[in-house]
């Protein structure tokens, strides 16, 4: 089963799959072709092409002064150019979509606060009985569609359903917890396997105080309070 970023999957042979050797960083040396570097033959960047070069590539040898982040080095074809030819050269390099930059301070400000407020009212939404889908389609904070057992999280606050892709704290991807049952259980043999239930989980039965922070101490309460519910019913 092969995984997409885009939340497809497709199955493939073995023989079919070929590993990608990736270079061990994204530069790359003009002169050698090679991305290696070693502490005393790094990689230097022009700051004018960012065309990268090894210290020992050049002659004479690049010094260790430009090997800081904030070092301004110019290689040979970009020293020898006009200061206009260098700034025409630096504009096109910063217009070039081939490169992506990071974001903007501001920008990435303003996508955080769009995440404190949705686009829409929560409590106009129509939802079913088990709180799994509202008749207007509208989930996360994008406001768009989606299925509750595909790939979506719960808010145990307001109960609203959020897309794994819209959310940005996750520290490991959602996986699907099918449940398989052997062979020998239906007087077979042990090496079949079938799953053992087609329906979507259940929905976690936690909720959470609409306000106040929420803690380690709480949640812990909070599980310990559920689990004594259990026993008794």
């Amino acid at each position: 089963m092969v995984q997409f970023e885009d939340s497809t999957a497709h199955w493939s042979l073995y023989k079919d799959i070929t590993k990608l050797k990736l270079p061990e960083s994204d530069d790359l040396c003009v002169i050698c072709k090679s991305s290696k570097s070693w502490d005393t033959n790094e990689i230097v960047l022009c700051h004018i092409c960012e065309q990268g070069y090894h210290q020992d590539c050049l002659q004479p040898r690049i010094g260790k002064e430009y090997c800081e982040p904030e070092s301004q080095w110019e290689c040979p074809r970009c020293s020898g150019h006009s200061a206009m030819e260098k700034e025409e050269r630096k504009k096109s390099r910063e217009n070039s979509p081939r490169k992506q930059r990071p974001r903007p301070h501001h920008q990435q400000e303003s996508e955080e606060n769009n995440k404190l407020v949705l686009p829409y009212d929560i409590n106009s939404l129509t939802w079913d009985q088990g709180h799994k889908s509202n008749r207007e389609q509208t989930y996360c904070y994008c406001g768009g569609p989606g299925e509750w057992y595909n790939r979506m999280l719960q808010c145990q606050r307001c109960k609203q359903w959020f897309h794994e892709a819209c959310v940005d704290c996750l520290h490991y991807p959602l996986l699907y917890g099918d449940r398989f049952k052997c062979g020998r259980e239906i007087k077979k043999k042990t090496s079949i396997w079938g799953l053992r239930v087609r329906v979507p989980p259940p929905v976690p039965a936690i909720t959470l105080p609409y306000v106040g922070p929420i803690t380690e101490d709480s949640i812990k309460h909070i599980t310990l309070r559920n689990k004594k519910t259990r026993n008794a019913d």
